[in-house]
């Protein structure tokens, strides 16, 4: 799906252009009103382009955005990988950003991006509710 990918990309350049400290920007991520906008698949939102949906991440948290990370472009393909998951995550099994950031440690499954990026999307997801088992 598409919108997976787009949001991937959002995260990436969060990374790469805004040096947002990767930690941080996920964790408003999962509990923005943008996320769960993506997760509703608000077409007003999800068919803009990937530029779009960052600034209205950015509008939301306008006065709380993530801390600048220099190293943060390092982590890009990271970014674009956890962002692809929790994607795929919410359309595979309905789970929400809030109900992620409540059961499962994402500064941990970012942290394991090196292993369960090689598996497939769908084994990764399942290695991390079977690791955590909070399902």
């Amino acid at each position: 799906m598409k919108l997976i990918e787009k949001i991937g990309q959002v995260f990436s350049i969060a990374m790469h252009d805004r040096k947002y400290n990767r930690y941080q920007f996920i964790k408003k991520w999962c509990f923005s009103n943008t996320c769960q906008a993506v997760f509703d698949f608000d077409e007003t939102l999800c068919s803009q382009a990937k530029s779009y949906i960052l600034r209205t991440f950015e509008k939301e948290y306008q006065d709380n955005l993530p801390a600048k990370d220099a190293d943060s472009p390092l982590y890009e393909d990271d970014a674009y990988w956890f962002g692809y998951l929790i994607t795929y995550w919410h359309f595979l099994y309905g789970i929400s950003g809030k109900e992620i950031m409540q059961k499962y440690d994402v500064c941990k499954i970012l942290d394991e991006f090196d292993p369960l990026h090689t598996l497939s999307i769908k084994a990764a997801i399942d290695k991390i509710r079977e690791d955590d088992r909070n399902e």
